[in-house]
């Protein structure tokens, strides 16, 4: 969305700078089921860091206005169609120096059912729903945007019932890696929590995750997210979106397994309830539904609205596990590619790009012709379990 007044650029101004008053003694969090908590200090009470804070500058408010800055944090995307476009600029603040502040809050929760298909009241369909470990809420989790050169804290509160952490692809300390050789970073005990701070670098694409072993289970049950460090100098404006192709392992028989998504009846083998310790993780695992930001063929029932002649620039990650590669492909169009979102030359021009696990890259495009168009991934075992949706051009 994108604001044109001047009166409304003064209240987002407003609005932001109350948000820093608020947040230098009392953040507001979102629970998993969206209830309000006000209980955990966002950042303990420092008067140096109080006294060399200044009004957030012009500039930085206009370029969060470019890059769609969410002005509602404590939002949870209820859909894939709002997924899309929610991207979460964090808290700003704006010291004297010049150097600006974001400050984040990821809660980890292992309680939350998430759809992963869509029922049908007209053929009493059931929807299939997973019980995941989430960000805030969602899987995947908040998109978290910022600028290079920003300062980040990102503080991770626990509230599940075994240690978790957070891995950013990027540049920072070892000190905040996440793993098991960097510390308190590497494993956040239940009911605790860790403040990673590092100043973002270099502009690109990254995802992030939970680093705790085994990796893999953290990451199937939807510990993860993007993080888009923007460059200090603004790229050409285009619609952005957020698409990351994931997948769900449900636990059933791989040698009765089709290229289709497992029945509602079949899904009830995943209510077992194995996967809620970290050392019960089967020696076989594959991925029985995929999807682009969750939901199984959400985007072929809700096309993705476009415009003919306008630019897209669309941030694609891979967050598959168990399968070696994933793809993307545009039906009707090509589009200029960027991996992980380095760099101002593209790597090529064409309507296929082939992602390994947590690779990720830009594409960008624009659409001439009006029209219904698909995008899927070319493996059939992945389109045909729920990778697939349409771009609707209009």
């Amino acid at each position: 969305m994108i604001w044109k007044t001047k009166s409304t650029i003064s209240n987002l101004f407003g609005l932001i700078m109350g948000v820093i008053l608020l947040s230098a003694t009392t953040a507001i969090y979102v629970t998993a089921k969206g209830e309000v908590d006000n209980a955990i200090p966002f950042i303990h009470q420092d008067t140096d860091k109080l006294n060399n804070l200044k009004d957030v500058s012009k500039s930085v408010l206009n370029y969060d206005l470019k890059k769609h800055c969410a002005t509602d944090l404590a939002k949870m995307p209820n859909t894939p169609t709002e997924f899309l476009t929610y991207f979460n600029c964090g808290h700003v603040s704006q010291f004297k120096n010049g150097t600006v502040l974001r400050e984040f809050s990821l809660i980890v929760r292992e309680d939350k059912n998430v759809s992963l298909t869509m029922g049908n009241p007209a053929t009493k369909t059931k929807a299939i729903t997973y019980n995941a470990w989430t960000f805030n809420g969602t899987v995947p989790g908040p998109t978290m945007r910022m600028t290079e050169g920003d300062l980040v804290k990102i503080k991770v509160i626990n509230q599940g019932k075994i240690p978790h952490s957070l891995h950013m692809h990027s540049i920072h300390p070892g000190a905040v890696d996440g793993t098991m050789f960097s510390n308190a970073s590497g494993a956040i005990k239940p009911g605790e929590s860790f403040t990673y701070q590092f100043t973002a670098a270099p502009s690109g694409l990254w995802p992030y995750h939970c680093h705790m072993m085994p990796l893999s289970l953290h990451v199937t049950k939807g510990l993860y997210g993007a993080m888009i460090i923007d460059p200090v100098k603004p790229k050409e404006k285009a619609v952005e979106m957020i698409g990351i192709m994931n997948g769900f392992d449900l636990g059933l028989n791989n040698a009765t397994e089709l290229p289709r998504l497992p029945t509602y009846e079949e899904a009830q083998q995943i209510m077992s309830g194995n996967d809620t310790a970290e050392n019960a993780l089967p020696q076989e695992r594959d991925n029985h539904i995929y999807a682009l930001n969750t939901v199984a063929f959400y985007y072929d029932v809700h096309p993705i609205q476009l415009k003919v002649n306008t630019p897209y620039r669309f941030y694609l990650v891979n967050m598959l596990d168990f399968d070696f590669a994933n793809q993307f492909h545009i039906h009707g169009n090509v589009f200029k590619y960027y991996p992980s979102g380095i760099g101002e030359n593209p790597m090529m021009v064409n309507d296929i790009v082939t992602l390994g696990q947590g690779d990720r890259g830009i594409l960008e495009f624009k659409y001439t012709l009006p029209g219904l168009y698909m995008i899927h991934s070319h493996f059939e075992s992945q389109s045909g379990r729920g990778w697939e949706g349409l771009l609707s051009v209009k």
